[in-house]
């Protein structure tokens, strides 16, 4: 068949009517027959492609009723009814059967598949690549889909960006999401301003607004919540309505549903967590099995690892607390610190393995490497400096202080305090050798006087004796061996069980079995006595002056 050229235009003689204008090139039944003297570059081929153009230039118009009722400029349409109603729109790109087939004035789009973009009226500055990729879309415009009927429901959204079969299918009028990933923000529909990266991330999100999701099913069952940050192989995969949470790391806050404000970083941080709120979680499995517990705080591998309803816990330092289930408000700052509590509550460790042997005990407070080391459900203790340990692991309300160059500083007992500088001395500001008593008569009733003195003072032997070691100690099997006192040479002093005998009130025996010595009531005995030597002394002066009179 043989080609007829008109001026600068080319057409097929039989198959079409020449054309008026310059350098356009047409080829088939009224393709291109309303071209005008103004037509130029245009390139239309197929039945009643380009049909409609009159004095637009630089179209690209291939298949069947492409273009056919379009007049704008610079457009290309590739497919059977690409850009099928197109009037006075420009610069829009069509390629797939039905892609922008409704496209009326809209400019700047691009729909690259089958029926992409096929509802398009007004919107613009779209991209869609796939099959039925924005097939819905209307009048949303900057939107940009790739994939397979990504972002295939959106009608009025604007700004959105869907890569990956079925990213966004389902958002309507949503805006200024983004979707990587397959059926990634799958479910949105109206919800704007969130973030999908990886396979199935916010998959179910309906509603829920400012979230991010990077990695596969991350964020997967959030509906509704709002302002969640979850990065990491199924990071928060359970939330649905919680807000304010952030997750970075494979499966953290996974079983999370309704808790909000968390934060967890690291593998399978707060993993277990459902409804617990305001916790803060950093490290591999630091509070993996809390549940309810609010307000826990764990920096550290394993740190508050078994947790679960417990709340306003402090955990710093691996495995920190890593026992802990209900107890509550404690603080352990250390690796190993606070390691077997339990139930404990009100605890407060630092150092490493400092108070780690406590299991139910409340309101300890240990300061130092393995301070309060031993005790165990002892409660109301204080120790400070490196390996002060209880007397006994059911002590309470000991206070003890000191340190002996590594080795252990022991208590002595429930309810007394121990300082102990390496056995050297105690001193006061004032450089006094006793220490202050409150004495005030206001303070005082039943006043009476006492008189004994002098009696109780001879009766009293003063003995001198050395200090057991602490293997001799422990054969006796009476005492435990940390109770011997680390002393050589020769000593002065009492024997309690003897002074007990002769004042009672001056000898008290300590949780530990031990006896000790007080020496207030001898002191003041003491001085009876010498009021009474000083009695005598008057009555014996007087006689010796009345003797030599």
């Amino acid at each position: 068949m043989p080609t007829i050229i008109t001026g600068a235009s080319v057409t097929t003689e039989g198959i079409v009517t020449n054309t008026l204008g310059n350098n356009n090139f047409v080829a088939g039944a009224t393709a291109g027959d309303s071209i005008t003297s103004g037509g130029n570059n245009n390139t239309l081929v197929g039945t009643n492609a380009g049909t409609a153009i009159t004095t637009g230039d630089d179209n690209t118009a291939v298949g069947y009723k492409a273009l056919d009722t379009g007049t704008g400029t610079g457009n290309t349409a590739i497919g059977s009814s690409a850009l099928d109603a197109q009037t006075t729109a420009s610069f829009n790109t069509a390629v797939g059967s039905g892609a922008l087939k409704a496209n009326t004035t809209a400019s700047n789009n691009t729909a690259v598949g089958y029926n992409s973009l096929t509802t398009n009226t007004t919107g613009s500055d779209n991209i869609a690549v796939g099959l039925g990729s924005l097939d819905a879309n209307t009048t949303g415009s900057y939107n940009t889909s790739v994939g397979l009927d990504s972002l295939g429901a959106n009608t009025t959204g604007v700004s959105n960006a869907a890569f990956g079969r079925t990213a966004m299918v389902l958002n309507t009028t949503g805006g200024f999401n983004t979707a990587i990933g397959r059926d990634a923000l799958y479910a949105n529909t109206t919800a704007s301003n969130n973030t999908a990266v990886g396979f199935a991330s916010l998959e179910s999100n309906t509603t829920g607004t400012g979230n991010t999701a990077q990695a596969s099913n991350s964020l997967n069952d959030n509906t509704t919540g709002n302002y969640n940050v979850g990065i990491g192989y199924q990071a928060l995969r359970l939330n649905t309505t919680a807000h304010d949470n952030t997750s970075v790391g494979a499966y953290t806050l996974y079983d999370n549903t309704t808790g909000a404000q968390n934060t967890a970083l690291g593998m399978s941080a707060l993993a277990n967590n459902t409804t617990g709120a305001e916790n803060t979680s950093v490290g591999k499995d630091s509070l993996k099995t809390n549940t309810t517990g609010p307000n826990n705080s764990a920096v550290g591998q394993g740190a508050l690892l078994a947790n679960t309803t417990g709340l306003r816990n402090s955990a710093v330092g691996s495995s920190a607390l890593s026992a802990n289930t209900t107890g509550g408000y404690n603080t352990a700052t250390g690796v190993l610190s606070l390691l077997g509590n339990t139930t404990g509550s009100y605890n407060t460790a630092s150092g490493y393995k400092a108070l780690n042997d406590v299991t139910t005990g409340t309101h300890n407070i240990g300061e130092g490497y393995l301070a309060g080391t031993s005790l165990t459900t002892g409660s109301y203790n204080i120790f400070f400096g490196t390996n002060t340990k209880p007397e006994a692991v059911g002590n309470n309300q000991t206070i003890v202080l000191g340190t002996t160059g590594g080795s252990a500083v022991v208590g002595k007992g429930a309810n007394t305090g121990f300082i102990n500088p390496n056995g050297g001395y105690m001193f006061q500001g004032n450089n006094q050798t006793v220490w202050a008593q409150v004495s005030d008569e206001r303070l005082k009733k039943n006043i009476v006087n006492n008189n004994v003195g002098l009696a109780k003072i001879n009766a009293i032997q003063v003995r001198n004796f050395d200090y057991k070691t602490a293997e001799e100690v422990g054969s006796d099997g009476v005492l435990n061996s940390n109770q011997a006192i680390i002393k050589t040479g020769t000593q002065l002093g009492v024997i309690a069980q003897e002074l007990e005998l002769i004042c009672p009130d001056c000898v008290t025996t300590q949780s530990s079995g031990v006896k000790v010595v007080s020496g207030d009531d001898l002191h003041w005995h003491m001085l009876n006595a010498i009021k009474e030597l000083s009695t005598q002394n008057a009555a014996l002066a007087a006689r010796i002056t009345t003797l030599e009179g």
